[in-house]
C-alpha cells in the first residue's frame, strides 16, 4: 500500500511499504498515473489519499526467457516474420539502452545484431525488452564500427535491411539523447520482462526495513585503464555510508568478469563489519530487478548506472575526465533536476560522501518499487 500524503498540481509525496517518503516530479507523476493506476488518476487528482497495489509497469514478470542466441540470419533475405529492419549496435548494455530508449518508440519490432566483443552480456538484456529480437552475433564489425557508421536520417523511412546504430559519439560530443534521431520520442523509463524465477531469488535478499544500497566497482583490468578506486577506497566510502544510513544493507553488483576485484572487496568489507550481500554473477534479469528495489546506487561508469536511472533508483555515477561532456546528456531530465540521477567526475571517497550527505539525507531516500 502507498499512502498519498500531499497532492498538488506539481508534485505528489507518497510513502512506500516501508513507510519511507518519496516525491514524484510532474513527469514521474504522469508515469505513476499512466503506468500503474490509470483508473484511479481522477481520484488521486481530487485528493484521495490511499492507493493500493503499487507495481510499476516495468516490473512485469514473464515465463523464463531464452538465453541462447539464435543463428545469425541473412540480414537481407532471411529476417524473422514481422521484422523488416535490423540494427548492428555496440556490445555494452548501457550503450544499447541509449539506442533502445529511441527504438522502443519506432512503432515496430526490430532485429538486433551484436558484435562478438566480450563479455557478451547484452544478449540476455536484449531478450528482456519488448519489440526487440536478438538475431545473433556478427563477426564483421565491432562496437567502434557501429559508432563510426551509425545511420543518419529518419529511421522510420529506412527500407528493409540492416543498419549500424549507436548514440555513443553523439553523447560523447555533449549532445543530448533527445536530439539523437529526434523523429522518435525518448523513453527514459521503459518496460522490461523479467525471468519468472527472478522475484523468488531477489525478493528475499531485499527483505527488511533498513536502507538498501547497491554499488558497482568494475574489474581490475578496466580500473587500471581508467584509474578509479581500488578496494581500500571503496571500503572507506562504504564505512562512511554505513554510519550515515545507520547500518544499511549493501549489495555488491557485477558480472562474473568483475569477480577479481569484487571478491577481494567483499572479503574486506565483511572484515570491517559491513553488512554486504555479494550478487556478482547474477543473471541480468535478477540484477536489474535488484536495482529497482534499492534506495541508492553508486557506480563506476557502466550500463548498471544507466539502468539505475531507467528503473528510477537514486543513482550516483562516477565519470572519468575524458567523458566529461557526456554528463547530463542522458538520464531522465526530471531526475537530473532533483539530483535523483547525478554524475560527477571521478572524486575521492571523501568528496563523493560530502555530496551524498548534502543531497541524499536519510529522510530523503526513496524506493522505485
Amino acid at each position: 500500500m502507498i499512502n498519498v500524503k500531499n497532492v498538488s498540481t506539481t508534485h505528489i509525496t507518497v510513502r512506500d511499504v516501508r513507510n519511507r517518503p518519496f516525491i514524484l516530479t510532474p513527469n514521474q507523476s504522469r508515469i505513476f498515473h499512466d503506468n500503474c493506476f490509470p483508473q484511479l488518476q481522477g481520484m488521486i487528482e481530487k485528493g484521495m489519499i490511499v492507493v493500493e497495489s503499487v507495481v510499476p509497469k516495468y516490473h512485469r514478470v514473464i515465463p523464463t526467457l531464452p538465453v541462447k542466441a539464435p543463428p545469425l540470419a541473412n540480414m537481407l533475405d532471411d529476417f524473422p516474420d514481422g521484422i523488416s529492419k535490423a540494427f548492428k549496435v555496440p556490445a555494452g548494455i548501457g550503450d544499447f539502452s541509449f539506442v533502445y530508449q529511441k527504438l522502443v518508440n519506432l512503432g515496430e519490432d526490430v532485429g538486433i545484431i551484436l558484435p562478438p566483443d566480450l563479455p557478451k552480456r547484452a544478449a540476455e538484456f536484449i531478450q528482456m525488452l519488448p519489440r526487440c529480437r536478438f538475431l545473433g552475433y556478427d563477426k564483421s564489425f565491432d562496437s567502434g564500427v557501429s559508432c563510426k557508421k551509425s545511420v543518419m536520417g529518419n529511421i522510420r523511412n529506412l527500407s528493409r535491411g540492416s543498419y549500424y546504430l549507436s548514440a555513443n559519439w553523439h553523447l560523447e560530443r555533449g549532445e543530448n539523447l533527445r536530439s539523437f534521431h529526434p523523429e522518435m520520442e525518448t523513453s527514459y523509463h521503459y518496460d522490461m520482462n523479467y525471468l519468472s524465477t527472478t522475484p523468488t531469488k531477489v525478493d528475499p535478499i531485499l527483505a527488511g526495513d533498513n536502507v538498501k544500497i547497491g554499488f558497482y566497482t568494475s574489474c581490475y583490468n578496466v580500473l587500471r585503464s581508467w584509474d578509479f578506486w581500488r578496494e581500500n577506497e571503496w571500503v572507506n566510502f562504504l564505512l562512511m555510508l554505513n554510519k550515515l544510513y545507520k547500518g544499511p544493507t549493501f549489495y555488491l553488483i557485477g558480472a562474473t568478469f568483475d569477480i577479481d576485484l569484487g571478491n577481494r572487496l567483499f572479503t574486506m568489507a565483511k572484515a570491517r563489519g559491513i553488512n554486504v550481500v555479494n550478487t556478482i554473477g547474477f543473471h541480468i534479469s535478477d540484477t536489474i530487478y535488484l536495482l529497482g528495489g534499492l534506495d541508492y546506487l553508486f557506480c563506476f561508469p557502466s550500463g548498471i548506472a544507466v539502468l539505475g536511472d531507467v528503473v528510477d533508483t537514486r543513482t550516483l555515477m562516477f565519470m572519468p575526465p575524458h567523458l566529461d561532456k557526456m554528463i547530463n546528456t542522458f538520464g531522465d531530465p526530471d531526475n537530473i533536476a532533483v539530483d535523483r540521477f547525478h554524475q560527477m567526475i571521478f572524486p575521492t571517497p571523501e568528496k563523493a560522501f560530502e555530496w551524498v550527505s548534502e543531497h541524499w539525507k536519510y529522510d530523503n531516500r526513496s524506493s522505485s518499487r
